[in-house]
């Protein structure tokens, strides 16, 4: 293997950032998808400054999110299993997370919803809903690179 496909665990062939990212990516967005079924069914009380901002989210939300999370889960899985598939489903995550950041950003006016929520945590919110795309983006190009060294079949 290359260095620019990582170390390889011993035994396998899999370099060891596609198990990171694939765990990663195959966790993460489940435990955000109970998270947020948990919160939108009333099973976790958000309290009535929450309570707007959730009662709000709309169909694009729901499209959005549930988009999000399959094509993270579905490209890890892609991933594991050394597909190249997996470079166009997280191209497709890296744009749905850009279009979520900007849907949050500015129509749903989700800064506003944190600072009357959590006051002291709107700008580390702001600052990892915005690194979101961008390790997505840095995702992307590793597994392009995976694909062009022939490691992805």
């Amino acid at each position: 293997m290359d260095a620019v496909d990582g170390e390889v665990q011993q035994g396998s062939r899999r370099p060891v950032l596609v198990w990171v990212i694939s765990i990663s990516y195959s966790v993460v967005p489940l435990i955000a998808a109970v998270g947020l079924v948990v919160m939108h069914a009333g099973l976790l009380p958000r309290g009535v400054v929450a309570d707007p901002y959730f009662d709000s989210a709309g169909v694009t939300d729901l499209i959005l999110g549930l988009s999000l999370i399959v094509t993270q889960v579905v490209g890890s899985i892609l991933l594991w299993r050394l597909r190249r598939h997996a470079l166009h489903l997280f191209v497709l995550a890296s744009v749905l997370s850009i279009l979520s950041f900007w849907w949050q950003l500015l129509i749903r006016d989700w800064v506003t919803a944190v600072r009357r929520i959590y006051p002291s945590m709107t700008t580390p919110s702001v600052v990892s809903l915005a690194l979101g795309p961008f390790i997505l983006l840095a995702v992307s190009f590793y597994i392009w690179r995976l694909t062009r060294t022939g490691v992805l079949k």
